[in-house]
């Protein structure tokens, strides 16, 4: 419905139709699946299974700012400031409307995973293996981050199957340390 709107809405504009039919019809709204947060336990198993690798700072990350998978992966050493101790990016989610950079300040256990890490400067990915990777897909960082979590021995309920066209979603993925540091 809402695609609907919008496009009977941009040919409101040019003159082609008189008025948006679309608006008399209600959006219909649909249960989706929930995403869960991780518990603290489970974020310690991930610190703990990821200790060797760049996904113990992505991790860290999620948890203690929030970040997004591809923000996250995103980052650079000019992102870090050890000396304020302070995180900043702009969200690629909000990027269009939010040009400013979000400050978060470091919780003490990511500025420690931080300063373990070897160090870069500028533009240097943060995690140069993971820098620029598609979130999706065989191969993506969500499938990556998926088997970290089965390592860590984490037991991710599914969602609820769907009928037809639809994904089934799991109720933990990367986004729940967002609901984790929520």
């Amino acid at each position: 419905v809402g695609t609907l709107k919008a496009a009977l809405e941009k040919a409101v504009r040019q003159g082609l139709i008189l008025h948006n039919p679309a608006k008399a019809v209600d959006r219909i709204e649909a249960a989706g699946d929930e995403k869960l947060p991780f518990t603290r336990e489970e974020v310690a198993a991930l610190l703990k299974e990821t200790k060797d690798s760049e996904w113990r700072g992505m991790v860290a990350l999620g948890a203690f700012t929030g970040a997004r998978l591809t923000d996250a992966a995103g980052l650079t050493w000019g992102c870090v400031d050890f000396e304020k101790e302070i995180i900043s990016f702009v969200p690629k989610k909000t990027k269009k409307t939010a040009a400013k950079p979000l400050q978060i300040a470091m919780h003490p256990q990511l500025l420690d995973v931080l300063k373990k890490m070897p160090a870069g400067i500028g533009r240097a990915p943060l995690f140069p293996s993971l820098h620029g990777r598609a979130s999706g897909s065989a191969g993506g960082l969500s499938n990556e981050f998926a088997a970290v979590m089965k390592r860590a021995g984490i037991v991710v309920p599914r969602g609820s199957e769907k009928a037809g066209k639809g994904r089934v979603v799991n109720s933990k993925s990367f986004h729940s340390l967002r609901h984790f540091f929520v």
